[in-house]
């Protein structure tokens, strides 16, 4: 009998760690908008048809390290995607090492209702979040002008995670950076809300000290 329990108390462990594993992997973020992490920019230029690595259209805008594009088909949580931006190594053009690491959604809805259901989607795929709040100063007209972020970050066992975002400005500005030939203009309130996805080469790269959170 005492051999029989031992038998089963492993067989437990071995099917609550099996269960656990499982549940570990089953979310993990391998991929962004059906591009696997370390697809070449060349492959995803080809699929949503950019010619030109340098060029601008009210389709999309396409930099040095990443793609923004504006008429992806797509919702989350319901919520309709108005942006899609695909994130590669900084500076690295066209070349070989020019790969998918992270990718954003920039939704069409800005306010907390659309915040927080959100949220409870994501709980309830990845799990408990961390939360973090952080104040960035950007250049206007008028001066400089400070937006809070507000991150939910949800890690995964893999180094990879997801973000969900919000910026929210305390008055009206318009930045002086331009990017695309169009300035960012900022309401007051929440202004954009993004569900980011890293990869795990991203987040190594860029927060190798933070194993649990990270700043955008």
């Amino acid at each position: 009998m005492k051999s029989f329990n031992k038998t089963f108390r492993i067989g437990l462990c071995l099917m609550l760690f099996s269960a656990v594993s499982i549940a570990n992997t089953q979310n993990l973020i391998t991929s962004f908008d059906g591009f696997k992490w370390g697809t070449n920019v060349s492959e995803i230029r080809n699929k949503l048809g950019i010619q030109e690595f340098r060029i601008s259209s009210k389709k999309f805008s396409m930099f040095t390290n990443y793609i923004t594009y504006t008429e992806r088909q797509g919702d989350i949580g319901g919520f309709k995607v108005a942006r899609t931006t695909f994130g590669f190594p900084t500076n690295c053009y066209s070349s070989k090492d020019c790969v998918l690491e992270y990718g954003v959604y920039t939704l069409d809805s800005n306010n907390n209702n659309t915040f927080n259901k959100i949220s409870s989607v994501l709980v309830n795929k990845y799990g408990k979040p961390i939360e973090n709040h952080r104040v960035e100063s950007l250049e206007t007209f008028n001066g400089i002008q400070e937006i809070e972020v507000v991150e939910l970050v949800f890690m995964q066992s893999n180094g990879s995670s997801v973000t969900l975002e919000k910026e929210i400005a305390k008055i009206d500005f318009i930045t002086t950076n331009s990017y695309d030939g169009l300035f960012d203009s900022y309401k007051k309130g929440i202004n954009y809300i993004k569900v980011i996805y890293s990869s795990p080469e991203f987040n190594l790269k860029n927060f190798p000290k933070q194993e649990n959170s990270r700043d955008f």
